[in-house]
């Protein structure tokens, strides 16, 4: 960390980098004073390791608790003749503008909603609804403000990325129109009678929490829980950080942050053309700076091309501004070096300047580290004051760069996606309808983007005090007057930030002290009881630790194809396999490698025979061959599946499935092109065989209970996660069972899939499993398969049995390994497979040995 001192020592300078540095979040600093010509520097380190001091504002992490209404009183009616009706769907509901309004009902459908972006019709009805309560605030006394979002959160608990726009506005006007009731229900029914029901029901309990969400009928109310994350306030390290926003205020600080632990090249995007100032204005010191403020303002009022005192003067605060972002840039440069910051002057509301800007990033560089999304400002002012342009101008600010961003990173997202949100997405605030719902907005964007695989999330965020709006003299100057926001210290919120990005956890993130929470039990009495601390119901939009959806009913498909080319009696299908994607990966690794199971193959034979024999059905995958892994690199493995059609007639295809991929070098130079990886036969019917009946009832005789050794530690094969997926593995005399049940949290990944590819490769590994003369379990990678049947959709329970025992180390034997569901049908059957040992775990013990040290 550096910090700069000038002789006369205005503004505190480097006060911020000191504090820090006192106070343990930083392990040395380097003073550096500047007088004339000469240059003076010191670098200071600890004599003792410091320990920093315990921090004002507990993490919290937005869950979901199952709540029933308690105290309910008479149901308001949905519609009476004083009642003002808005909607996107007139289909749903006819609109009503009564000449007097008491009453106010919004229905939302957003299950037509375009996911990828923010639908026009719904921003505009987002606007629509703070212009009726503006405009009505005075006769809503006594009323009822009601907003209905259907489709608002699919029945896996995935919010729909713009539910946010509506909870937070509901939160904000919960705080503002005094005398009426303000709710908002968010439910997973179409179906707008049961929803209408659900929002009225809100009316009849008394005072609490004005956001309910409705899963399939199930009420859950979203309750911060207190979680503090067990990592030291460091990061890892990002080396290529793109910041939206960070020119000046707290995200500047994150942006010294990451500087002084690593980042190598930041790309800063922001709104400050700073070209355009005089280079003597931008860098001279804040005495001469002060000094000249008379005489600009004097210039710029008078003569030809004079404008007003107000205009002058909000110039030249911009050019402050821009002196800011100057000096910030120049700071994250003794870090980076001079070539290691860019600053790229773009609206980032503008899909096309963002998209520019990040080809220039993607020009120099193969893959994003980081992506800050800082950008953000507040008005705060009441409904009564604040105008509907500036509502936008705020609302605006957020919602379209983040989706301007979307656009821009699409099919190249960065490796992890960090949205600066607010406490008031989640709490609303009086006078912050725009903000709330704008940072409402992230919390639920994010928690959709954070199901379908992308490593994204939101840190909702208290008032930094010594940078950013909460420096700002006027606003701190009001909220510490109401006691309303603990300012964070700089030194405080760069420790959360760095324990956020060391340990990932998925879900939205708020931090906030006492006095908020004083104010949060005046807002909602109950909400944040003792019991509500602890919640242990299911969180909305929650992920697995790596980044895959957990419960989402939106899964994606299994693998994403860039380019399709066919001919005739042939098809070749081009993809990546992306390392951010693809993330399930993380959960088989061969050898510390994210690398793609050999049993996900028949799911991309399904893909190309999809363009080739279109309405046939594969039943049967034979003669499969595994000869090179393919494996998931940090820059993207691209590879191919080519399906060539080598026989059919009127009832059956047969196609040749090869997938190859390029050897690369790990400087991503081609070494070897197009190697084969894997091939098969696949056969294709109009219809999908009827599933054979198990009549085999197996009597075990003397069964052995043995662990999987695949989910041990150990170096050569390790799964986890939802290839995690079998119980009650044993040994007997005539062969090996297990039980295979996939949870129900991970199963929604599947989604979409044509195959049970984690169940083939659950039985894959059963007809290897076998106890040796020395208690060893086999760890084997299949190299050969006879077959693959497939029987239809594969449910849980299933048991699967496999026989005879010892045939899947040697040579293709008569064995086979058959899944079996609880009506005795046969769902999968895999025979002949052969392989290689990598090595040992030990049964009892589950101690790895390699296979040199198991001969």
């Amino acid at each position: 960390m550096t910090t700069l001192f000038d002789p006369v020592l205005l503004g505190a300078s480097g006060g911020l980098e000191l504090i820090s540095f006192l106070a343990g979040y930083d392990h040395e600093v380097t003073l550096t004073r500047r007088s004339g010509r000469h240059t003076t520097t010191m670098r200071v380190r600890p004599s003792v390791d410091r320990v920093p001091p315990q921090e004002i504002h507990q993490r919290h992490e937005l869950v979901a608790v199952p709540r029933t209404l308690t105290g309910v009183t008479a149901e308001a009616p949905f519609l009476t003749e004083d009642t003002l009706v808005l909607t996107n769907d007139p289909t749903l509901i006819q609109e009503s503008r009564p000449a007097h309004v008491k009453h106010v009902r919004v229905v939302v459908n957003l299950n037509d909603a375009d996911l990828s972006t923010v639908d026009s019709e719904v921003l505009r009805l987002n606007t629509r609804v703070y212009k009726a309560a503006k405009e009505n605030s005075a006769n809503l006394v006594g009323g009822t403000f009601l907003i209905s979002v259907l489709g608002g959160v699919s029945e896996g608990h995935v919010p729909h990325p713009s539910t946010g726009l509506f909870t937070g506005l509901g939160l904000a006007l919960a705080h503002e129109l005094t005398g009426c009731t303000v709710r908002v229900a968010v439910d997973s029914s179409r179906d707008l009678s049961t929803a209408t029901k659900h929002v009225v029901a809100e009316t009849t309990a008394p005072r609490g929490y004005p956001v309910a969400y409705r899963v399939n009928g199930i009420r859950f109310v979203i309750t911060p829980k207190p979680v503090r994350l067990d990592a030291s306030p460091t990061t890892t390290r990002h080396e290529v950080v793109v910041a939206a926003g960070g020119g000046r205020g707290i995200g500047a600080e994150m942006l010294k942050h990451l500087a002084r632990t690593g980042a190598s090249h930041i790309y800063v995007l922001g709104s400050n053309r700073i070209d355009d100032v005089d280079e003597t204005m931008l860098t001279e010191d804040e005495q001469r700076f002060a000094a000249r403020r008379p005489q600009f303002i004097r210039e710029r009022t008078t003569g030809p091309g004079a404008v007003s005192v107000p205009e002058a003067v909000a110039a030249l605060r911009r050019i402050a501004d821009a002196r800011k972002v100057a000096a910030n840039l120049a700071e994250l440069r003794t870090h980076c070096g001079p070539d290691g910051v860019t600053y790229i002057a773009c609206d980032t509301r503008d899909s096309a300047a963002v998209r520019v800007a990040v080809d220039r990033v993607f020009a120099a560089h193969n893959s994003v580290d980081l992506l800050l999304n800082i950008v953000g400002t507040t008005k705060s002012a009441t409904i009564a004051t604040k105008s509907v342009e500036e509502f936008e101008f705020v609302r605006d600010l957020k919602v379209r760069t983040y989706t301007a961003l979307k656009q821009a990173f699409a099919g190249r997202t960065p490796k992890t996606w960090l949205n600066c949100g607010s406490i008031s997405g989640s709490f609303g605030m009086s006078g912050e309808t725009d903000y709330s719902a704008a940072n409402a907005f992230l919390n639920t964007a994010s928690a959709y983007a954070a199901s379908r695989g992308c490593r994204e999330f939101t840190m909702g965020w208290g008032l930094w005090g010594e940078a950013g709006m909460g420096a700002e003299r006027e606003l701190k100057a009001v909220l510490e007057k109401n006691g309303v926001l603990t300012p964070i210290g700089s030194a405080e919120g760069v420790a959360h930030l760095g324990r956020e990005l060391a340990v990932m956890s998925p879900r939205t993130s708020l931090f906030f002290s006492g006095s908020e929470t004083s104010m949060l039990s005046h807002f909602a009495p109950g909400w944040l009881t003792d019991d509500a601390r602890e919640p242990t119901g299911v969180p909305i939009g929650v992920v697995a630790p790596t980044g895959r959806p957990s419960d989402s009913t939106v899964a994606p498909a299994a693998f994403r194809f860039d380019t399709v080319e066919t001919t005739p009696g042939k098809v070749v299908l081009r993809g990546v396999l992306d390392p951010e994607r693809d993330r399930y990966l993380d959960e088989h690794l061969v050898h510390g490698v994210p690398t793609l199971p050999g049993m996900f193959v028949p799911e991309l034979a399904i893909a190309a025979a999809a363009h080739l024999v279109p309405g046939r059905v594969a039943f049967a995958f034979e003669d499969m061959e595994f000869r090179q892994f393919l494996r998931v690199r940090r820059s993207g493995q691209p590879f191919s599946v080519t399906g060539e059609l080598v026989a059919e007639n009127e009832h059956e295809s047969v196609m040749c499935v090869t997938v190859a991929a390029d050897v690369l070098a790990p400087n991503d130079q081609v070494l070897v092109a197009d190697k084969e990886r894997f091939r098969t036969l696949v056969r294709l019917r109009t219809t999908q065989p009827q599933p054979p009946a198990w009549l085999q009832t197996w009597r075990e005789i003397c069964p052995v209970p043995v662990g999987d050794p695949y989910y041990t530690e150990n170096p050569v094969v390790r799964l986890t996660g939802i290839f995690n997926c079998t119980s009650d593995s044993r040994v007997h005399q005539l062969g090996a069972s297990a039980e295979y049940r996939l949870d129900p949290a991970k199963a929604c990944w599947l989604d979409g899939w044509h195959t049970p590819a984690v169940l083939l490769d659950a039985m894959a590994r059963l007809a290897a499993l076998r106890v040796d003369d020395n208690g060893r379990t086999p760890l084997l990678v299949p190299n050969k398969l006879a077959s693959i049947e497939l029987y239809g959709a594969a449910g849980t329970p299933i048991a699967l049995h496999a026989t005879p025992l010892h045939s899947a180390a040697g040579a293709p034997g008569w064995h086979q390994v058959v899944a079996v569901d609880a009506n005795a049908r046969v769902v999968a059957r895999v025979r002949g497979l052969s392989g290689t040992v990598l090595g040992h775990v030990h049964a009892t013990t589950g101690e790895f040995s390699s296979y040199s040290d198991s001969e």
